[in-house]
């Protein structure tokens, strides 16, 4: 099944903007990167990339942490190249574009994610190395897999159950609230052992 283009942006633009996403953020962003990897994504190449790195800038934080995790040099590189300007700035993107281009799939595609040209050559840069890197469905899947798995339980589930064990202990007199947790675990303690 494909989606169309115009709900599959709408779905790009909900994820990485809307604050009621926030805790979900990335679950939604690896999603739609593993949608666009198994090009259930109707669209053309061009609106797929720009979706696939809006995406990508949106989970920057934890493709930083992957690249950097894997590359030891990535946080200098990307140090270097959001402190610099100028004629040094389009310098540092370079080395960065040439180290993304030289590293595995993932950690090359977590460098780029991260990378943020602030001149038109150092972006036109970071372009190219973008498009260079792999196929595109290649890159989603490996930003996609550079995010981690969502959480199967919810947060709601454990508080509903600590509230519920609150108002037990606090209902009954104080005499029969200490009676009855002696008398309970005894039974359950003998077929555990």
């Amino acid at each position: 099944m494909t989606v169309e283009r115009a709900d599959f942006d709408d779905l790009v633009t909900l994820v990485t903007q809307a604050p009621t996403w926030e805790k979900d953020r990335m679950g939604g962003v690896r999603i739609l990167l593993r949608a666009i990897s198994e090009g259930k994504a109707d669209a053309p190449e061009q609106i797929l990339a720009r979706w696939t790195w809006r995406l990508a800038r949106a989970s920057r934080k934890l493709q930083d942490r992957r690249a950097s995790a894997e590359f030891p040099e990535a946080k200098r590189l990307l140090g270097a190249l959001a402190n610099s300007r100028g004629h040094r700035h389009e310098e540092n993107a370079a080395k960065l574009v040439n180290a993304a281009l030289d590293l595995p799939l993932p950690v090359g595609a977590a460098l780029l994610a991260s990378a943020e040209g602030y001149t038109p050559r150092a972006t036109q840069l970071i372009e190219a190395a973008r498009e260079r890197l792999a196929t595109l469905q290649e890159v989603a899947g490996a930003l996609a897999e550079n995010l981690p798995q969502p959480k199967l339980t919810s947060g709601r589930s454990r508080r509903r159950k600590r509230r519920k064990r609150r108002k037990k202990s606090t209902e009954g007199a104080p005499s029969e609230a200490a009676a009855q947790p002696e008398q309970e675990p005894k039974p359950a303690e003998t077929p555990a052992a």
